[in-house]
């Protein structure tokens, strides 16, 4: 249909005049007719390609084109080119259209006459351009098309500086990927979990939820690419849509900015070129926001920012590469890149042998098929999401409360409870994708399987308390096990409450406060601004006053009972002062293992 309206468009657009002629457009080509007296002189430029519009972004800033053309495939392109890429010589424009199926005209004249065609053929359409994939308002906005309408007769469009950056495509049907993809699936719930994954980048923005990962770990040939594969084909070609981790940090920002409110999809994390960076990156893809950066006029560039949900795999897992590189991962990092182990299942990630001989060749029709089938589901869904946004999305926070209701009910600790949410959220998508007729699957299938995959998550937890509260008393140890000799001074015990130092005089840089010994007993007294400012804000412990309501409930502060202090009287300090009082014996002593 979108073929047709283009070759319809062809035979009524108008000419455009032009010095000594005027450019003709039709079905074999852009052409350049000079008038010569009575004869006509025709100069090839390109193959068919129009102007739809003229773009521009919200605040009327950064204009440019909205071209569309046909391949000799039969394939409709479209861009939305910068016009500040007309300031050149062409060569940019030339070489990116060339790529993406236009035919181009080599001599110097007709390039030059194909670069004016571009730039100047008179059209009065305006078109709002954002420079980023997802939600536009109540629309969808991909590479190559608009899904959903909005409140005007505006056209939205992507508008890139590069016209082959799209990975999303379909081939079949959506009846063909059910019946080799999705229906294949139904009975391995690690799979129906990548399905759904994919189906969830989409609910980040309306739900106003954060993104995730699903992270993938298991020994070879145990299915994790074929996990990935199908997943991928929810938005597209598999062997194109997945992504790898073997990029540096910069690269794998743009990667994400380019997968907002979707699936990325990234491929064995050994592969990570410098394993420091991990940890980094892993913050950076779920917090969804890049580096700042400066432009070639030097003022500072808006930052990518981006919501995603990403699928991993790799051999091994997020700690263990860390610890390879000498690091040890942080509960953030842990709980926003969910490690799901298939090496414990006995046919890695299927639940069972149901359509094929064996585990390998169930893999191998998986993944033959997902090379087949792809990208319909993902348009589908997008329809179903714009066409009653609002309605859908109220069943969907209707759907989460109760899932993650479901998911904690047994549970009190934070990181849980956030990566029971996680999950919700993804048994969500996966519903509601089987309501909307999507995946042929029954109801309740994709949430039972989620919810089984959860259930084998804590089972493999290798600590089931509090990993925040482990996490601050092993920050507080390493504080006072790295400083305790060179950012106190000592103290000497005069009588009850009172003390004095030894030949003070204040010599410790950056003091954070004082020590002392008495017989067995070490104790250090902290003010607690330096407690704030010089032991949890360089730990990165943000709240402050958790991290001492932690400390207290362990027993590391002597304090009173309605505080996180007690009054003493320090040396050259007039009256007593509050300072919180560590246990230095109980601190030592302590081990999480």
């Amino acid at each position: 249909m979108e073929v047709n309206k283009f070759l319809a468009k062809l035979k009524s657009y108008e000419r455009m005049r032009h010095a000594n002629g005027f450019f003709e457009i039709a079905e074999d080509g852009v052409w350049f007719v000079k008038d010569n007296n009575d004869d006509k002189q025709k100069l090839f430029i390109c193959s068919p390609i129009i102007i739809l519009a003229k773009t521009r972004d919200d605040s009327s800033n950064g204009w440019g084109r909205l071209l569309q053309w046909l391949d000799d495939a039969g394939m409709l392109h479209t861009w939305a080119i910068p016009m500040q890429h007309f300031q050149t010589d062409g060569a940019d424009i030339r070489k990116a259209l060339s790529d993406q199926g236009v035919t181009i005209s080599v001599n110097g004249y007709e390039r030059k006459l194909f670069l004016f065609y571009l730039a100047n053929y008179p059209i009065t359409q305006l078109a709002v351009c954002v420079n980023r994939i997802g939600w536009y308002r109540n629309q969808f906005i991909l590479p190559n098309k608009t899904i959903g309408q909005n409140d005007s007769s505006e056209i939205v469009v992507y508008q890139s500086e590069n016209a082959s950056l799209s990975k999303y495509s379909t081939k079949g049907t959506l009846h063909e990927w059910q019946q080799h993809i999705s229906i294949l699936a139904e009975n391995h719930p690690f799979l129906i979990l990548a399905i759904s994954l994919a189906f969830s980048g989409q609910l980040l923005e309306p739900l106003n939820q954060n993104g995730t990962g699903i992270h993938f770990k298991g020994k070879s040939s145990k299915g994790k690419s074929t996990a990935e594969f199908v997943a991928c084909t929810v938005f597209g070609n598999p062997e194109s849509y997945h992504c790898t981790w073997r990029n540096t940090g910069n690269a794998l920002e743009q990667t994400a900015f380019m997968h907002n409110d979707s699936l990325l999809v990234l491929d064995e994390i050994g592969e990570i070129p410098n394993p420091k960076e991990l940890g980094s990156i892993v913050y950076m893809l779920i917090n969804g926001s890049g580096k700042g950066r400066m432009t070639k006029s030097l003022t500072l560039k808006d930052s990518n920012r981006w919501r995603i949900v990403f699928l991993s795999s790799g051999e091994r897992t997020l700690s263990e590469l860390m610890e390879e590189s000498g690091q040890n991962s942080k509960l953030g990092q842990e709980i926003r890149m969910i490690n799901i182990n298939i090496d414990d299942s006995p046919c890695g990630i299927f639940n069972c042998i149901d359509f094929e001989e064996n585990a390998a060749s169930q893999a191998m029709l998986l993944n033959s098929n997902s090379k087949k089938y792809y990208g319909v589901a993902g348009e589908q869904w997008l329809e179903y999401l714009t066409q009653n946004k609002f309605e859908v999305i109220d069943i969907a926070n209707k759907l989460l409360t109760e899932y993650s209701r479901v998911l904690t009910v047994n549970f009190s600790e934070g990181h849980i409870i956030r990566v029971a949410k996680s999950f919700a959220l993804v048994a969500v998508a996966g519903e509601l994708a089987t309501q909307a007729g999507i995946t042929s699957w029954k109801r309740g299938v994709a949430f039972n399987a989620i919810h089984t995959v959860f259930n084998n998550w804590i089972k493999n937890l290798k600590e089931k308390g509090n990993y925040e509260e482990k996490e601050i008393l092993e920050k507080i140890k390493l504080f006072f096990m790295q400083n305790g000799s060179s950012k106190f001074e000592q103290l000497i015990p005069k009588e009850l409450n009172t003390l004095y130092v030894d030949n003070f005089n204040q010599k410790t840089n950056n003091c954070v406060g004082y020590w002392m010994q008495n017989g067995i007993t070490k104790t250090f007294y902290v003010h607690p601004e330096s407690f704030r400012e010089a032991i949890c804000k360089p730990m990165k412990l943000v709240n402050h006053q958790y991290v001492a309501e932690v400390l207290k409930k362990n027993g590391w502060i002597d304090c009173e009972k309605t505080r996180f202090t007690r009054s003493i009287r320090l040396p050259n300090i007039d009256g007593n002062v509050r300072v919180m009082i560590f246990n230095f014996n109980l601190i030592s002593q302590y081990s999480n293992e």
